[in-house]
């Protein structure tokens, strides 16, 4: 019953992050490098909380339902926060708590590198 309970928080957290970062964009600055860093930052949450979904064993299923609630007209936002998740749960789930929170950590790490680099077409 508690497991059930902390997927299920999971996935309201998930959807929580995802309707923030669905507003992000329209929040941009005029300083694009900050503009940019507050993004990748928001996306970065994002994919950690899409990675701890898949680490706490949320299904997937649900965290698709819950990214589908969230109201957005940003297609490309809302395409590559589906992509985050789909690549989060490509990774395996870990055992131990250490482990699952360095699975965390790292796919967090890896989307806001990959944010700095390439602003995945969001900033202009």
């Amino acid at each position: 019953m508690q497991t059930m309970f902390k997927r299920v928080k999971t996935a309201i957290c998930a959807a929580a992050v995802f309707a923030f970062v669905s507003c992000t964009p329209a929040q941009a600055s005029t300083d694009n490098s900050t503009s940019q860093e507050r993004m990748c930052a928001t996306l970065s949450e994002t994919a950690g909380a899409a990675m701890q979904g898949n680490q706490s064993g949320t299904p997937l299923v649900k965290m698709m339902e819950a990214l589908n609630k969230v109201e957005s007209d940003n297609t490309k936002l809302r395409d590559l926060m589906k992509s985050f998740l789909l690549d989060a749960y490509s990774y395996p789930r870990f055992n131990t708590k250490s482990f699952q929170d360095k699975a965390v950590v790292d796919f967090s790490n890896k989307k806001y590198l990959e944010c700095m680099k390439h602003s995945f077409g969001l900033v202009e």
